[in-house]
């Protein structure tokens, strides 16, 4: 029996291993191929023919393969414990897994010690079973006499209470002594008797009301009379409050004084001039410390007063002079064609700029203000060669010459600038000695002029 089994699994062998037993059943045309580098193999098509000449056969065509039930037996037995094998391994890994997960790791029990050490320095700082006993204790203690002292206070009246009771008993004395002193200096006998006479009438007449007022007042006037009576004693309460509040007649009078004093410094005042320093500042109310102008020699200055030092040396301190001008001066003018007239003044057709109107077309300035003025002129010369001056005409002087530009016979450009001290009604002009001053519609002469600085201003 044993080597019938043998012969049978070598049988089986060869045919597996010469690719003679499929894997599946012969309708697949699925065939297993085994790869023998000394066997040919048989191919899909081969095996193709072979089963198309047995399927003529029904009963072959239709019954399952016996090669492949040997086959698939143990393939899927081998399958299903691989199957087994891989579930095993599978469920192994989930609960190696699961248990990692329920770890902690060093990191994690290194911060919880750390935490467990925190904890236990507190605790042994805080406060033990006795200490925290013996501060309720005191606490205890503290309560009940705050709460004695409140009781003793609530009953007893506060110092501003009894000031009060003193005064009000003084004034009380005082106001009956001076009516006892006036009765008794000046009531006659006959007043006395009538007024006696008139008490005696007044207390008939109280008793006949109090028996009327016994036998008809109702509980409702009581309550009435009552109400009265206590909105009659808060008003006077309230009087004699506002009263303790009033201030006294030396403070009113004080205060009187001071406004008095506050009007006149606040007051306008003058001293009939500029102010030339910081004493006459001071003179007319000012207080406050500062840099303030002041006019001297008919200049304006800047200067620090501090009026807290008003006899020191440091009172007064210069700050600089202002430029202050009472009038805005300065000109600018141009020519548009060229001028020859020799021993005459250089007329401007074109005046670009003329603040305060002191410069005409005829090319003369007349200083409006006196002070330094700056004059600048340029002009351009043509063939032959040009001489052109600056003068300057006074009161007393006739156009004096201040300077001369000279221009060459080859278009020169030449030139004149200077600074002069004016008086009011100084006049000053460009004059032409030789030559001709060539311009055309590009504008080659310019004359300009300003005001730098005024030396007095009006007052």
């Amino acid at each position: 029996m044993a080597k019938i089994s043998l012969i049978v699994i070598i049988w089986i062998w060869h045919c597996v291993f010469n690719n003679q037993l499929s894997a599946n059943d012969a309708h697949d045309n699925y065939y297993l191929l085994y790869s023998n580098a000394f066997v040919s193999q048989h191919t899909k098509a081969n095996y193709g023919k072979i089963m198309d000449q047995s399927s003529k056969n029904d009963e072959l065509h239709n019954t399952p393969n016996t090669r492949s039930l040997f086959l698939q037996g143990p393939i899927l037995l081998k399958i299903k414990q691989l199957e087994s094998i891989i579930a095993s391994v599978a469920k192994q890994l989930i609960d190696t897994k699961n248990e990692l997960t329920k770890k902690v790791t060093q990191a994690d029990l290194d911060k919880t010690n750390k935490a467990v050490a925190d904890l236990t320095i507190a605790l042994q700082t805080k406060a033990n079973k006795a200490d925290v006993n013996q501060l309720i204790s005191d606490v205890t203690d503290l309560t009940t006499k705050v709460d004695a002292t409140n009781d003793n206070l609530a009953t007893k009246a506060s110092q501003t209470d009894l000031d009060q009771t003193n005064s009000d008993v003084a004034g009380l004395t005082a106001s009956l002594q001076t009516t006892n002193n006036n009765l008794a200096t000046k009531a006659s006998q006959t007043d006395l008797d009538q007024t006696n006479s008139d008490v005696t009438d007044l207390t008939a007449s109280l008793q006949t009301t109090n028996d009327n007022l016994a036998t008809k007042a109702s509980q409702t006037d009581l309550d009435q009379t009552n109400s009265d009576v206590a909105g009659l004693t808060a008003s006077l309460q309230t009087t004699n409050d506002n009263l303790t509040t009033k201030a006294s007649q030396t403070d009113l009078d004080q205060t009187k004084s001071d406004v008095t004093d506050l009007i006149a410094k606040t007051s306008p005042s003058s001293i009939g001039t500029i102010p030339t320093s910081c004493v006459d500042l001071e003179t007319i109310g000012f207080v406050k410390s500062g840099i303030h102008s002041v006019m001297v020699n008919k200049q304006v200055q800047d200067v620090y007063c501090d009026f807290t030092k008003s006899n020191s040396p440091d009172f007064q301190k210069l700050i600089g002079v202002v430029d202050v001008k009472s009038t805005q001066v300065y000109f600018y003018a141009q020519k548009s064609t060229s001028y020859s007239t020799v021993g005459t003044g250089i007329p401007f057709d074109l005046i670009k700029l003329n603040v305060g109107n002191a410069f005409s077309t005829s090319g003369e300035f007349v200083a409006p203000r006196p002070g330094k003025y700056y004059f600048a002129y340029s002009g351009l010369s043509g063939t032959i060669i040009v001489r052109a001056a600056l003068q300057l005409k006074t009161a007393s002087v006739d156009w004096a010459t201040v300077g001369t530009a000279y221009g060459s016979n080859n278009y020169q450009t030449f030139s004149f600038h200077s600074t002069l001290q004016l008086l009011q009604g100084d006049q000053i002009r460009m004059y032409l000695r030789d030559g001709i001053v060539y311009d055309d519609d590009r504008f080659f002469t310019h004359f300009v002029g300003w005001l730098i600085d005024e030396d007095e201003l009006p007052v």
